[in-house]
């Protein structure tokens, strides 16, 4: 009822793009019936690409368009960017979009940076909010899709203002692989050395069940390694859909889709620091490499379970095409540390007497008066469990008043959610420690050994070692529900030379925290192995906070010339944060650009300007026990100009370079940790050779330069600043056969070290990963 009543609320105004038309009846045989290819209204198909350049999406306006159509800045990562990066895991990926920035080297990391605004998680699938993890790490397993789509800036109109669509940088949206009616499989087999070490395999497999139009698709992946630290990696995931089209034309369909992700992982790698003159110290080097300094026992197990259901129809009245779907969804994610070491933030330098000399920030790392650093063991365990409900459904039509054609776009949604997170700490007196830090340990290597192998939380909480301090901490259960209604109209006139684009949406939520009582648990905990293990149902309310607003977006696009367009746009978001301390977020853009599709769309490219702001940004500090914490950093401005261009002038040849320039600060011209604030740019090119005995190989390299950026950032400026880096990176492909071809990916080819992101000076410092090579094989069916 609330979605009819929301559809009706609003006018006949909206998106669709021009293959909405049902399509005439195939003829021919029945084994050409079979393998009718109709583009559709929610999917992309890749037939439209052009090298690492695409022209449709379906994410930058929820159904799939012509991106010079849309004004919005929309760059795709496609099927062949991410064939030739050898990127199995999508964040891998994303580097060579322009206004991005990773934390990490991308593999495997769920924090980055979009436009300068912090983002976390890929957390939209299809064109619809699907967040398919927690506790820490996001599945960025590359296997179950075809493509990522980055659209930027503001997406409250489509997306939501109720949650992460409400993110200011914009979205990264993933493109499922769906059942196809014609048989294929892909065998894949992987391998890695160097930062990340695994092997990896995957059996993709999708065709026709029988002659009725039903159809499959089972993807398999299983992944086992070891982290650069030596950490255990162990993944494994599951995808199974199925797929029915039906009716006269094929134009109804219904689908199922069913996703496992297991993902058993080590994170208690150390907080690894740099001192004052930002070194990292020479103990943490092996091979200019960091590693661990105390025992690697703590293995995070992290389980999702992922349900979907829809239905699809075409048809026409009152002489307007129409096509409607309806999806529901349930994520059911899990995962705890069991248990883990952290060393604060706190480093200490000794001398020879056992003496405390300083700390990190005030001693050099080659300082000959140091004879041990020393760390707090802090032993800590971290439970997050998550659940997402949702319908989705989209009304979208086609039709023309006068010399106007009208394209129309309706949705509402309804949404749940709940999560929680439990942090429990202790802080354990060691007995080799010195009087002056009874709870250190030493982090030079050969000390390390001796203080604290085979030491384990149970050892602490079973009396082997004093409990100084216990601290409970939580912010769970959290329980959300959203809902929403809105529409997006495109007007377009004389042949689609002038586009008119307006859209408005209405959000409405409720989200509530609670906490336990932590006296009653302490008093009634009960144990397991040394690891805690309720009560957690003794709760109470702390929060409730109800929201309500209305989000819009205005834009409009100009085509002087065939292959040329101009757009513009205006648009506003807004994010409850359901947290009395800080008030809610509200964004808005404005931004002007330039899209091209040249030389029989060979030339593909987006540049464009803009200015941002949000208000009221919270960030995360690292408080002096090792916990992060909220504090708010005011309003984030940041403005610059972007270009992303492909370029493919013959089967030969292909390349894409992505080029941002943008300043990201708050009031206090504070700039924003971890956002370049100078020039960032990239380039990828491939050439395969078309003649001689060389025919088919293929050999390519891949540049990225990450402009001058800060660590950790206060209110005037900025704690220090990390240095503009470089990566180098090459890549060959053979096809040995038709059905086979292998490829061997060299990353950070000169094996540069300068550090990538930092929290602090004295925590979470991340160096580059060192040189990685990847194989792989590729066998297709």
């Amino acid at each position: 009822m609330f979605l009819a009543a929301g559809f009706m609320a609003f006018p006949a105004f909206g998106i669709l793009p021009a293959q909405t038309r049902v399509a005439p009846p195939p003829t021919g045989s029945d084994d050409e019936k079979e393998d009718v290819v109709r583009m559709e209204v929610f999917t992309v198909e890749a037939q439209t690409d052009s090298g690492y350049g695409a022209t449709q999406s379906i994410g930058g306006s929820r159904v799939n368009m012509a991106v010079k159509d849309v004004p919005a800045s929309i760059i795709t990562i496609n099927e062949a960017v991410i064939r030739d990066l050898a990127a199995v895991d999508l964040l891998e990926a994303i580097n060579f979009v322009s206004g991005i920035a990773t934390a990490g080297g991308g593999q495997g990391d769920t924090q980055y940076s979009l436009r300068g605004y912090a983002q976390q998680g890929i957390n939209y699938r299809d064109g619809l909010p699907d967040r398919e993890w927690a506790l820490r790490q996001s599945p960025t397993e590359a296997a179950a899709f075809d493509r990522l789509e980055v659209i930027k800036g503001p997406a409250g109109v489509l997306y939501g203002s109720g949650a992460s669509g409400s993110a200011m940088g914009g979205i990264v949206n993933r493109v499922t692989k769906n059942p196809q009616l014609k048989p294929r499989t892909l065998i894949q087999l992987n391998a890695s050395h160097g930062w990340d070490d695994y092997a990896r395999a995957m059996l993709d497999t999708t065709g026709p069940i029988g002659r009725s139009g039903l159809a499959y698709r089972v993807i398999l992946v299983d992944r086992d390694g070891e982290r650069g630290w030596g950490g255990k990696d162990h993944r494994w995931s599951s995808v199974n859909s199925l797929a029915w089209h039906f009716g006269s034309r094929r134009q109804h369909r219904v689908w199922g889709r069913f996703s496992y992700l297991s993902t058993d992982i080590n994170y208690g790698q150390g907080a690894v620091f740099a001192d004052k003159d930002y070194k990292v110290p020479a103990f943490f080097r092996e091979d200019n490499r960091t590693f661990s300094s105390f025992p690697l026992d703590s293995i995070t197990p992290l389980r999702s379970r992922n349900y979907e259901v829809g239905a699809q129809t075409a048809f026409s009245i009152f002489g307007m095409d129409w096509t409607a779907r309806l999806i529901g969804r349930h994520s059911n994610a899990s995962g705890a540390d069991n248990p883990s070491y952290s060393n604060g933030t706190g480093i200490y330098a000794l001398d020879e007497t056992g003496l405390v000399l300083g700390d990190n920030l005030q001693i050099s790392a080659d300082d000959p008066r140091v004879d041990d650093w020393r760390a707090p063991l802090w032993g800590r365990i971290f439970e997050g469990f998550y659940k997402q409900d949702g319908l989705f459904a989209d009304l979208a039509a086609k039709f023309k008043i006068g010399p106007t054609k009208h394209t129309l776009l309706f949705s509402g949604e309804m949404r749940g959610s709940s999560g929680r997170q439990s942090y429990v700490q202790w802080q354990a007196e060691l007995p080799d420690a010195p009087p002056s830090l009874p709870n250190t340990y030493s982090v030079v290597p050969d000390h390390a050994r001796q203080t604290v192998s085979g030491l384990t939380i149970a050892d602490i909480i079973n009396g082997r070692l004093p409990t100084l301090s216990n601290i409970v901490r939580n912010t769970a259960p959290n329980k959300n529900k959203y809902a929403a209604v809105g529409f997006q109209e495109s007007m377009s006139l004389f042949d689609d030379r002038i586009i008119f684009v307006a859209g408005g949406r209405f959000d409405k939520s409720r989200e509530q925290s609670w906490d336990i009582d932590k006296q009653y648990w302490l008093d009634n905990v009960a144990w397991h192995n040394g690891i805690p293990t309720g009560p957690w149902r003794k709760t109470r309310l702390i929060k409730s906070v109800d929201d309500e607003e209305l989000t819009y977006k205005a834009g409009l696009v100009v085509a002087p010339v065939r292959g040329v367009s101009v757009f513009a746009q205006q648009a506003t978001t807004f994010r409850p944060l359901g947290d009395t301390r800080f008030p809610n977020q509200r964004g808005k853009i404005q931004e002007l650009g330039v899209k091209t599709e040249l030389f029989n769309r060979t030339l593909i490219s987006t540049v464009s300007v803009f200015k941002m702001s949000l208000t009221n940004v919270v960030i995360y500090v690292v408080g002096d026990d090792g916990v992060s914490v909220q504090k708010p950093a005011g309003t984030q401005y940041t403005e610059g100009w972007e270009a992303d261009i492909s370029w493919q002038p013959n089967k030969a040849f292909r390349m894409m370079v992505a080029f941002s320039n943008l300043t990201s600060v708050n009031e206090n011209k504070a700039p924003f940790r971890g956002v370049p604030q100078k020039a960032t740019y990239s380039v990828m090119a491939r050439y395969t050779f078309q003649d001689t005995f060389l025919k088919g190989l293929g050999a390519g390299a891949n540049y990225k330069h990450r402009g001058k950026r800060t660590g950790e950032q206060r209110e005037a400026d900025p704690q220090f600043w990390l240095s503009e880096i470089d990566e180098f990176g090459v890549f060959l492909s053979y096809p040995v056969t038709r059905q086979c071809s292998v490829q061997l990916n060299v990353n950070n080819v000169f094996d540069s070290s300068k550090v990538l992101t930092a929290v602090s000076q004295s925590a979470s410092v991340q160096q580059q990963y060192p040189r990685t090579y990847v194989l792989s094989l590729n066998y297709r069916l």
